[in-house]
């Protein structure tokens, strides 16, 4: 599937691919639909509950998502444009789908406001 997906998008053929597992419980083909989402542009959400879910759902339909990832700890915190993050001190990179990371740095005692908008996003008619 990770080939196909990256032929699809090599011929400009739809631009984030998301996919939501549910209740899987194999690790093997989780992260085989991890890699496969994240050729695609997009995101792997794994969901045990009906609640969890419903937030990839909503993570997902007609919102452009993102994440910060830590580059000490590799930690990643998901969200969605308008979603207000608390984030401590660090360094971290901001992933979106389809565009380049960028690097955020958050200084000892102080805050960042990031604001996330559409037109951040590639979009394709």
């Amino acid at each position: 599937p990770e080939q196909a997906v990256a032929n699809l998008i090599r011929q400009g053929r739809g631009t984030h691919l998301h996919i939501i597992g549910i209740q899987m419980d194999d690790p093997w083909w989780g992260s085989q639909m991890e890699k496969t989402a994240k050729t695609g542009n997009g995101f792997f959400y794994d969901t045990q509950t009906g609640e969890e879910f419903q937030k990839a759902l909503e993570s997902t339909v007609g919102t452009a998502v993102f994440v910060l990832k830590s580059t000490t700890s590799g930690t990643e915190i998901h969200g969605k444009v308008g979603d207000r993050k608390e984030l401590p001190p660090g360094e971290y990179t901001l992933i979106v789908p389809g565009q380049k990371t960028k690097k955020i740095s958050i200084p000892p005692h102080d805050t960042l406001n990031l604001d996330i908008t559409i037109s951040s996003f590639r979009r394709r008619s």
